[in-house]
């Protein structure tokens, strides 16, 4: 920047010879909007105006008029000479006054940098640096992107991490770090930090080396109150509890409105406070306050709890508790005992006493025990040792012959053993009416030429039976039926009810129906006449038909 410095120091028409450059560069900071070494605290860039426009009231235009060559180059002994006359009392051509000035604008193709004049031929725009007459981008672009912390590229920060984390690879992480400078003389550590520092105004950090400020760097803080110029330099510095982040001073103990938190003391059921604490606008945390209490167990110390476990004993569940702890939690279930319920083994079976059952039997009773270990209702099994009847039931035999025609019968009951008593003695009843012999057997004609029968039980002549071996037809009857060409023929059924032959047939026709014949015309018609056989087997007139052709003679259509 002193080289640059020194340029801006030389008007036109200067006749004091340029100043040699030192090996040791000035370090001081040279502001290009005041023509001073002194650095504002938050310095705007101004685009100074190109040769030919006039300068706005409220840019303040550096030693060398802004005007155009042709201005440049009129006399102006008579006011000093153009841009830095005052400054640097008009430099002339050795020989005499009045002569051409030895300074001319060149601001040719140019949009920024030296007008060769002492001046200036503009200035960029914030973000981009003057390089050889055009506006580029600067040399260095903070980078922060996916970081947090650390190096932005450029001498500035992207973050910085709460108290007691540390920067790890553009992270914050609760662990330290290995700082990484090797083959480095700037730029990040990896861990927060920098690998060194170039010198202000002179270098700039270039992916860990520090390279040299171009002389026509223009620095470049608009809007921006730290971090890197882009010349190597600095556009401000942030207070002792402040970090650059993004050109803007933040805070770097930490984020306000950021909060952190630590366990405190024992509350509730052996659980912890949580405490909290916020940053604040001012870059410091508040006091501790309590917000919650945390972790804790489930019981109060000593308080037991009682429950149930497996099943014991005939259907019973054991009892069971636990005891909370010291530490507020449930201590292991204990058995302290079993609750029967039941009255029986499930699968014991039980035998009781016989009850009566059927006809004067027993039966044994029994009963099962359940899952649930009660008894099922009393069942009975097999009933056994029956008797043959009910007690008071009376028996009749089946009736027997007795006497001449009597018919008799014998009677038995039974006894409260549920057995059959003696028969009585037989009673014979004999008939009021005799009709018949008992077993004689009488046989009826009947129907065609069949036979009846009925028998004589107890002197009496029972119900008639079916008409059995009749013949096919009543003697005397006569059958008839059609035969040949509409005859008839009979046959008569005989005395022994079947059917005799059939007799000849009689009253036959001239013809079978449906039959056909040709008959000459006699030559009153073209052809022959068709004769056709009606129901009653005589010819009629049938329909002219070509079958019968006009030379056939008569006879039967094939």
């Amino acid at each position: 920047m002193g080289l640059l410095a020194l340029i801006f120091s030389l008007g036109c028409g200067d006749s004091t010879a340029p100043k040699e450059v030192s090996d040791e560069i000035d370090a001081e900071p040279y502001n290009p909007f005041t023509g001073t070494t002194e650095l504002t605290e938050n310095p705007e860039p101004q685009q100074l105006p190109f040769p030919g426009e006039e300068a706005p009231d409220d840019v303040e235009v550096p030693p060398g008029d802004f005007e155009d060559t042709e201005t440049s180059t009129e006399d102006t002994s008579d006011e000093g000479g153009s841009g830095g006359a005052e400054e640097d009392g008009g430099a002339e051509e050795e020989g005499g006054e009045g002569t051409e000035p030895i300074c001319t604008l060149n601001c040719d193709g140019k949009e920024c940098g030296d007008d060769g004049c002492g001046g200036m031929c503009g200035f960029c725009n914030p973000g981009l640096i003057c390089v050889e007459g055009l506006c580029e981008d600067s040399t260095c672009q903070p980078s922060c992107a996916g970081k947090v912390c650390g190096d932005d590229g450029c001498e500035g920060q992207c973050g910085t991490c709460e108290e007691g984390q540390y920067c790890v690879g553009g992270n914050c992480e609760d662990t330290p770090c290995n700082t990484n400078c090797a083959g480095k003389m700037c730029g990040d550590d990896g861990c927060g930090g920098t690998c060194g520092q170039c010198q202000d105004n002179i270098e700039y950090c270039l992916n860990g080396t520090c390279e040299e400020v171009p002389p026509d760097c223009v620095p470049q803080c608009g809007g921006l109150s730290c971090g890197a110029n882009g010349c190597g330099g600095s556009c401000g510095e942030c207070g002792e509890d402040e970090a650059c982040l993004e050109g803007e001073c933040v805070c770097a103990t930490c984020t306000p409105g950021a909060q952190q938190f630590e366990d405190g003391l024992s509350c509730g059921l052996c659980g912890t406070q949580t405490l909290s604490s916020t940053c604040g606008n001012d870059c410091s945390w508040s006091p501790w306050s309590v917000t919650e209490c945390s972790n804790q167990g489930g019981c109060d110390p000593g308080a037991k709890e009682l429950g149930t476990g497996a099943s014991c004993g005939l259907c019973g569940v054991e009892t069971t508790e636990r005891v909370c702890t010291a530490e507020c939690t449930w201590g292991a279930w204990v058995t302290t005992g079993c609750n029967e319920a039941g009255e029986c083994t499930p699968g014991e079976q039980e035998i009781g006493e016989s009850v009566p059952c059927g006809l004067c039997g027993e039966s044994l009773q029994t009963r099962d025990c359940t899952d649930t270990c009660t008894w099922a209702p009393w069942k009975s099994g097999l009933c056994k040792n029956q008797g043959v009847c009910t007690p008071g039931q009376i028996e009749s035999a089946p009736p027997v012959s007795c006497g001449s025609c009597g018919t008799g019968s014998q009677e038995r009951s039974c006894t409260d053993q549920c057995q059959w008593g003696p028969w009585s003695e037989l009673e014979c009843v004999e008939p009021i009416v005799v009709e018949c012999n008992n077993g004689s057997v009488d046989t009826d004609a009947c129907g065609n030429c069949g036979t009846r029968t009925r028998t004589c039980e107890g002197c009496l002549w029972g119900k008639w039976s079916s008409c059995s071996n009749q013949g096919e037809c009543i003697g005397g009857d006569i059958q008839t039926q059609s035969c040949g060409m509409c005859g008839e023929q009979q046959r008569t059924c005989s005395p022994s009810c079947n059917w005799e032959s059939w007799g000849v047939c009689d009253g036959e026709g001239l013809c079978e129906p449906g039959e056909t014949m040709c008959l000459a015309d006699g030559g009153q018609f073209v052809g022959n006449i068709a004769l056709l056989c009606n129901s009653l087997c005589e010819w009629e007139n049938g329909i002219y038909s070509e079958l019968c052709g006009a030379s056939s003679g008569g006879g039967q259509i094939p």
